[in-house]
C-alpha cells in the first residue's frame, strides 16, 4: 500500500474521470492530470471494477500487483513530460482496468499460477507505459502545421453535393 500522501483522495479521482486527460490501453486505462507545483511527487490511486470479480479478495490481489508494480519501478516518484505542455513534472494518475476487455484479461491469466499471473500482468503494465511514451514521442514529432490540421473527417468535407 502506498503512504497516504502518495494515494489520491476520493475527490481527485472523481476530478481524474471527469476532467482529467484519458488514455486506453488493451486492459487498463489511466486518467491523468498534471500536480500542484508545491506537491514534488506523483499520486496514484488503482481501482479494481466489479466487473473483473464479484469477490473481493481477487480484486486485491490484482490491486496488490498493481501496486507492487508501481513501487518496484518507482513511479511515484519519477517525473513525465506530457505533450501539451512540453513540461517535466508530477502527476496525479488514476489506474483501473479497460471495462471492454475485462472477459480477454481474465482468459490470459485464468489458468496461470500466482507467480505466473503477476509476471503476465507486470508485463501488460510495462507494455502500457511504453506505448504511452510512444504514443507521447510520436505526438511529439509531428510538425506544428500537423498539430493543427483540419480533421479529414469533419463534417464539412464529408457533406455530398447533389449536382
Amino acid at each position: 500500500m502506498f503512504q497516504k500522501k502518495l494515494r489520491l483522495k476520493t475527490k481527485e479521482v472523481r476530478f481524474l474521470t471527469r476532467k482529467g486527460i484519458r488514455y486506453y490501453g488493451r486492459y487498463f486505462s489511466f486518467h491523468s492530470f498534471p500536480q500542484y507545483p508545491n506537491i514534488l511527487h506523483n499520486q496514484i490511486s488503482c481501482h479494481i471494477s466489479i466487473k473483473y470479480d464479484k469477490r473481493a479478495v481477487h480484486r486485491n490481489k490484482l490491486k496488490k500487483i498493481i501496486i507492487n508494480y508501481i513501487q518496484e519501478e518507482d513511479i511515484t516518484t519519477k517525473q513525465r513530460t506530457v505533450w501539451w505542455t512540453w513540461k517535466t513534472g508530477y502527476y496525479k494518475i488514476f489506474i483501473g482496468l479497460n471495462k471492454q476487455n475485462i472477459e480477454h484479461f481474465k482468459t490470459k491469466i485464468k489458468d496461470l499460477n500466482k507467480k505466473e499471473q503477476r509476471k503476465t500482468i507486470q508485463q501488460f503494465l510495462a507494455q502500457h507505459f511504453v506505448e504511452r511514451e510512444h504514443k507521447l514521442l510520436s505526438f511529439q514529432s509531428k510538425t506544428a502545421h500537423d498539430k493543427h490540421s483540419k480533421n479529414p473527417h469533419s463534417y464539412k468535407k464529408n457533406i455530398q453535393r447533389k449536382d
